[in-house]
C-alpha cells in the first residue's frame, strides 16, 4: 500500500486502470483443453464462492458471534462509476449494507478492517486525504 501514497492522483488512476485490465484478461481467458486456475489448494479443500456482486471489497472480519462483514472500498476507476465506502454483512450468500461512509469523513480507499471490542476499526483515507484508523460503530457513527 505504500506505493499508492507515494503516487499521485493520475498516476493512482492509471494503476487501477492496468490491474482491473489485467484481471478482466485473467478472468475472460478461456480454458483450454488443459486446467486454467488462478488459485491452487492443497488437496482435500476447495474454493467456494460466499458472495458476489461486490464493488471494490478490500477486507473481511467477523463478530463476535461469528457473523462475517465485508469493506467495500469506494471510488471508482471512472468519476461516472462512483461507489461509497461502506460495511456490509454476509449471510446466506447476500450482502447487506450496515454502515454507508459517505460524508463522515472516510474518502475511498477504505483498504482495512478488522472486528474489536464491538466496533470496526477501519484504515482508509480521510477527507484531507491523509492515511486515518477510525473506530466505526454498528450505527455508523465515525470517531
Amino acid at each position: 500500500m505504500k506505493i499508492f501514497t507515494l503516487l499521485s492522483g493520475k498516476a493512482v488512476r492509471t494503476a487501477q486502470i492496468l490491474i482491473a485490465s489485467l484481471v478482466f484478461l485473467i478472468l475472460s481467458c478461456k480454458k483450454t483443453d488443459h486446467e486454467f486456475s488462478l488459485l491452487q489448494v492443497a488437496d482435500g479443500y476447495k474454493v467456494e464462492k460466499v458472495v458476489g456482486g461486490l464493488t471494490y471489497p478490500t477486507s473481511l472480519t467477523w463478530d463476535n458471534q461469528g457473523d462475517m462483514y465485508v469493506a467495500e472500498a469506494g471510488g471508482a476507476l471512472g468519476p461516472e462509476q462512483l461507489a461509497p465506502s461502506r460495511i456490509l454483512k454476509v449471510a446466506n450468500g447476500t450482502a447487506t449494507e450496515v454502515v454507508n461512509l459517505t460524508g463522515k469523513g472516510v474518502h475511498a480507499a477504505l483498504v482495512g478492517m478488522v472486528w474489536f471490542n464491538g466496533a470496526f476499526y477501519i484504515t482508509h483515507r480521510a477527507d484531507d486525504l491523509s492515511g486515518a484508523v477510525s473506530r466505526v460503530t454498528m450505527n455508523g457513527q465515525v470517531t
